[in-house]
């Protein structure tokens, strides 16, 4: 029997979506925002860091929490914005439910738009989680596709 609260996420469980139909591609944007959907289908409440400026949804994911990758899983340049560290408010997901939120892509050059990406996320208990492969302008490979841990 198990004891309400004494869950622990099973990272396998933990189902990310990347959406980047709201991007203008090939512009001379220099930030722009892509969205996850985190779905949590494990038994315990997912704890994420937001960036405590963001009030309401879509929350922003705090700097801290997030790297973007090659698609080969190799780091990719920094797209931080840079600032110190800042106490970073939490987002709990609830088992069964699912949030929406932004990753920003900071420092864009044309090029950018065409190459593929990976976003790895950490939860507060240090479990990471990544997306499928994905293209800034080519949402048609991963919309709405479930992302693998």
């Amino acid at each position: 029997m198990a004891i309400a609260g004494c869950a622990t996420v099973d990272p396998a469980r933990i189902h990310l979506a990347v959406d980047t139909s709201g991007l203008k591609c090939h512009t001379q944007a220099h930030t722009g925002n892509v969205h996850l959907t985190v779905r949590n289908d494990s038994r315990a409440k997912l704890k994420l860091s937001i960036d405590s400026t963001k009030h309401q949804p879509p929350y922003e994911l705090n700097w801290l929490a997030f790297h973007i990758l090659k698609e080969d899983g190799v780091r990719d340049w920094d797209h931080a914005t840079g600032h110190g560290p800042m106490a970073p408010d939490m987002l709990s997901v609830d088992p069964d439910d699912n949030i929406e939120l932004t990753v920003p892509f900071y420092e864009l050059k044309p090029d950018d738009y065409a190459r593929t990406y990976v976003i790895q996320i950490e939860d507060r208990r240090d479990h990471q989680f990544t997306t499928a492969p994905f293209k800034l302008c080519d949402v048609s490979q991963h919309r709405g596709r479930p992302l693998s841990r």
